[in-house]
């Protein structure tokens, strides 16, 4: 079976089955004092440049200013992962030139840049992710394109060289490598 992103079968690790929801609106945020403050949280940065996925702690204080910089954006969308997680990715990540896409088994569309994966407690905040890094890298696929040379033989008396007469795409597919 292929799925829509030509890929068959599947590869590597074992992926769990996942219930996406659409997240809730927005709610505005509110200034935060030391009473009303969450506790420090536990997240997973995904960066499809590097490959990986790594443990990051996402502070008690100005948090969303800290997930936008882990996401590298000015403007981050939030996708809801079952009723535990959400994530967060570039509001404006698909419009740029893009080096490499995400894919998030169940999500329809491809996602661009660094995604940041947190928990959700019961009143809907964010709060530290639950389930294992192992698993959470194993809802992603990562696609990147790899550029194969293709030589062409050059013999002019008694030299031999080569030159590149152009380069072939290959898609390549991996699951991140987890960052302890």
């Amino acid at each position: 079976m292929t799925d829509s992103y030509g890929r068959s079968g599947s590869q590597g690790r074992a992926r769990t089955k996942l219930r996406l929801l659409p997240a809730l609106e927005p709610r505005p945020v509110e200034v935060q004092t030391e009473e009303t403050s969450p506790p420090e949280a536990k997240a997973y940065l995904l960066n499809p440049a590097d490959g990986t996925i790594r443990t990051v702690m996402l502070p008690a204080s100005n948090r969303t200013e800290y997930i936008r910089k882990l996401v590298r954006a000015s403007k981050v969308d939030v996708i809801r992962i079952e009723d535990a997680h959400f994530l967060y990715t570039d509001n404006n990540g698909l419009i740029d030139g893009l080096s490499s896409v995400t894919d998030l088994k169940g999500h329809s569309s491809p996602l661009a840049g660094n995604l940041l994966i947190v928990g959700r407690d019961e009143s809907g905040a964010a709060a530290s992710v639950s389930a294992g890094i192992d698993d959470v890298a194993s809802w992603f696929t990562i696609i990147r394109p790899v550029f194969l040379p293709v030589f062409e033989i050059l013999r002019e008396s008694q030299t031999l060289s080569t030159r590149v007469i152009r380069l072939d795409v290959r898609i390549e597919r991996s699951i991140p490598n987890v960052i302890r």
